[in-house]
């Protein structure tokens, strides 16, 4: 994002009431009438959809700096999802009028949203791959690769996922049953590929990992 665009959206929302809500909360319901348009300050959230078994479908993963709903800002459809922490999250809130006045105003800000928001497509997109690819043992070796690429840290030769997504958590981005995510992982643990520690999992042999996905 353009760094002038960047301060202008912060500084926008900086100066709007800032919520916070706990790991495990719901921002926003499905077909909610948003009380605003939100700025993740920190924090990370899930939008998720929900089947009629009641089945959950995660459908994007939101970082700070992101700001959710644009397809109610822009489009002014409500959203058929539902919007969870994944972790303790801080966010600012501004009425949708005033931010659509800066989007009007500022066209730098306009081409950066664009811009983000093509990102967020892009990332889903790379995670919707491991989805549609491979049996479970590759697809759970593909979100995890996903997830260390996006959301971890690497040290020396091992790669740290800095958020706790639970084996629910990794089931509704695969579409698979938390069962089957869990078996996947023991094995994974007894093969020495990854560790879980304190709720986190660490990815100690890289390439084995590779090795399993169905992705090149």
């Amino acid at each position: 994002m353009n760094t002038t665009a960047f301060k202008t959206i912060e500084t926008f929302f900086l100066q709007q009431k800032s919520f916070r809500y706990r790991r495990r909360e719901t921002i926003l319901f499905t077909n909610d009438i948003p009380p605003g348009v939100f700025y993740v300050a920190k924090g990370y959230v899930r939008s998720y959809l929900l089947s009629k078994e009641g089945k959950e479908l995660t459908v994007s993963l939101i970082k700070p700096h992101d700001i959710f709903p644009m397809q109610w800002v822009i489009n002014d459809v409500l959203t058929s999802r539902y919007y969870e922490t994944l972790t303790e999250v801080e966010v600012y809130r501004a009425s949708k009028e005033n931010f659509l006045a800066l989007l009007k105003k500022d066209t730098d800000v306009l081409f950066s949203i664009t811009s983000s928001i093509l990102l967020r497509v892009h990332t889903l997109s790379e995670c919707r791959e491991a989805i549609m690819l491979g049996n479970a043992a590759a697809k759970v070796a593909d979100i995890l690769l996903f997830l260390a690429g996006h959301f971890g840290t690497k040290m020396e030769n091992n790669m740290y996922i800095d958020i706790v997504f639970t084996h629910r958590d990794i089931a509704s981005l695969l579409g698979l049953t938390r069962e089957t995510v869990s078996l996947e992982i023991e094995k994974l643990e007894k093969e020495k590929i990854i560790e879980q520690k304190k709720h986190k999992i660490i990815i100690r042999n890289i390439p084995a990992l590779k090795e399993l996905s169905s992705v090149d």
